[in-house]
């Protein structure tokens, strides 16, 4: 009873920009059996560690608030005239 709850970690691939290659495949296993149904494989490349956590399915939350970064309050006053002068 050791374990609090399973957590889901991605590769930032958008960021790092790591692609999928047609030549690249590897065959689907169902049930421990090789099937003849085939995908891509993605080519992660960049730092092999810098991860997000999904929080899209997580029923255990509770256990995971303690790793959460504390969020920068944003200037409004700042932030409106960044974004004016972007769209100038």
């Amino acid at each position: 009873k050791q374990i609090l709850c399973a957590a889901n970690l991605q590769h930032r691939c958008q960021a790092h920009n790591c692609k999928d290659f047609a030549s690249d495949i590897e065959f689907v296993y169902e049930e421990r059996t090789k099937t003849s149904k085939a995908k891509t494989v993605i080519r992660h490349v960049g730092d092999p560690d810098d991860f997000i956590l999904n929080t899209a399915r997580m029923h255990d939350a509770k256990h995971m608030q303690g790793l959460q970064v504390p969020v920068q309050p944003l200037d409004m006053n700042l932030a409106i005239l960044e974004g004016a002068a972007r769209e100038i």
